[in-house]
């Protein structure tokens, strides 16, 4: 399968400034909506002028730190940010959102709300059920998946077998077939930590099967339900307020069940993208990579042992030095790998953008302005305006500027962001301020349980319908990340 980058939009033949005349392919995938619709009039939207983009691409600059001090580490394992990537690729793969050249024009505009919901498109349907793993192009057998074996290598990690790896295609001159994973998303091969996590749910399942002495179709609805109590009772728990929470619960706005499956803008465009804060720079990777950079874990680039891919060279699979040790990632040895604080500024190599084969993204190469300018464009309430809807705590002006950098908050003030702020941008802060980096704030915290509890309570097969239910492999009364990557056998038990 054609690799695709992580954020990538599969553009249907545009990259222009409106999408009007555009022709959509409807077929296998679903509408977008706004959780808000009321708040799609002026009143609650940014200004629209040329002056908000010049703006925006001045304060998305801002949002780079190069240095990341420890003083930022979060009491978020890092496992989770990873985790957020894996659970977003099985919730929303977007077609026909503004791509990256068309961000970096100086005069784009909004587009109307009919040619939002009418355009941009998931090809996600079975969401929050592991389509990721489950869809066409899984390499399977009646024993479970395949997986492949890691290639040898000079200080291989000591794991109990060698099937650490995804079944992957030839070596090929082609970047973007080159050792490309044979899996129904091509997004969760991109970087090493999250390749190896995929890796995990396919051993997860099988062992599920081999425990149970199940069908594959049994252990898929086994393996969802606890990847479900994963998002719910542990990954949700630990990065949302619990009285947000607990209103989405008892009072929900967004119910697909009732209203029709269509997954809400404000989340997919916005809240949801507060994992983008919390990517470090550097991670320990294993004894052998004790401070890799973000921009070495990337697949071609470790298939290719080097920082930059040489495509058709190298490894055949994954080299077993390379292999992830998790348990550097969920149980916080010395604060090693501890995710960053939710706050407004993001790694150094989100501001240089790799494309699908790993290789510099042509255009707007800058994460934080990328996202800035598409929540403009896909017609973003202002975090004031939903916090109201919400009756949520408002933010002030002076704590969005306290919040933020001094050279943030020079912009803030003279764009009047301090004031109408840019939904995504307020949801940092806010997870800064109320949070204090550790989670998210009132509207961030709200928004995600609302589709998160949504998502799941959609589900056939949801542990919300099944009265006392608690996951059949749970380990001393809990069933957390950590646990299913014991049960996948990936969290190392070795010294």
């Amino acid at each position: 399968m054609r690799r695709f980058a992580h954020g990538s939009s599969l553009d249907l033949n545009h990259a222009s400034l409106s999408p009007v005349g555009l022709e959509i392919e409807a077929e296998n995938t679903t509408a977008y909506r706004y959780l808000f619709n009321n708040l799609q009039k002026d009143s609650s939207l940014l200004p629209e002028s040329n002056k908000t983009v010049l703006d925006l691409e001045e304060l998305g600059s801002t949002m780079q730190d190069k240095e990341q001090s420890s003083k930022f580490n979060s009491n978020i394992p890092s496992a989770y940010t990873y985790f957020g990537q894996f659970v977003d690729h099985d919730i929303s793969w977007s077609l026909n959102l503004p791509d990256s050249c068309a961000l970096q024009k100086e005069d784009i505009k909004p587009w109307s709300t009919k040619e939002v919901l009418s355009i941009v498109r998931n090809r996600r349907s079975e969401v929050l059920e592991l389509e990721s793993i489950y869809g066409d192009g899984a390499a399977k057998d009646d024993t479970g998946f395949v997986l492949a074996e890691v290639s040898d290598s000079d200080f291989p990690i000591k794991v109990a077998d060698k099937l650490h790896d995804l079944v992957r295609s030839e070596p090929n001159s082609d970047g973007n077939l080159d050792r490309s994973a044979q899996i129904p998303d091509p997004r969760n091969d991109t970087n090493l930590i999250v390749s190896q996590m995929h890796v995990a749910f396919l051993r997860a399942h099988n062992e599920i099967m081999r425990r149970k002495n199940c069908s594959f179709g049994q252990a898929q609805v086994y393996l969802t339900q606890h990847y479900h109590w994963v998002i719910i009772d542990d990954f949700l728990n630990r990065i949302a307020d619990p009285v947000q929470i607990g209103k989405a619960m008892s009072a929900p706005l967004y119910k697909p069940t009732i209203d029709g499956f269509s997954l809400p803008l404000e989340f997919t465009v916005a809240a949801y993208r507060f994992g983008h804060a919390m990517i470090r720079n550097t991670y320990y990777l294993n004894s052998n990579y004790p401070g890799v950079g973000l921009l070495s874990i990337f697949v071609l680039n470790v298939l290719s042992d080097s920082r930059e891919p040489t495509f058709g060279k190298g490894f055949r699979q994954i080299p077993a030095k390379r292999i992830v040790e998790w348990k550097f990632f969920i149980k916080n040895i010395l604060n090693l790998n501890l995710a960053q604080k939710i706050r407004t500024q993001m790694a150094d190599p989100l501001f240089k953008l790799l494309g699908n084969t790993d290789l510099p993204m042509p255009c707007e190469r800058r994460l934080a302005v990328q996202d800035l300018k598409r929540g403009y464009m896909l017609r973003m309430p202002t975090g004031q305006a939903i916090a109201d809807e919400l009756d949520c705590t408002k933010l002030t002006a002076k704590q969005i500027k306290d919040y933020s950098t001094p050279e943030q908050a020079k912009i803030l003030e003279a764009s009047g962001f301090d004031k109408e702020t840019p939904l995504w941008y307020y949801i940092l802060v806010e997870a800064a301020e109320q949070g204090g980096g550790n989670r998210l704030g009132e509207v961030g915290s709200r928004i995600v349980a609302e589709v998160l509890i949504g998502l799941v309570r959609k589900s056939p097969n949801s542990f919300f319908n099944i009265p006392h239910y608690f996951p059949e492999f749970a380990d001393k009364g809990q069933f957390k990340l950590a646990d299913l990557l014991t049960l996948a056998g990936v969290l190392s038990k070795f010294p």
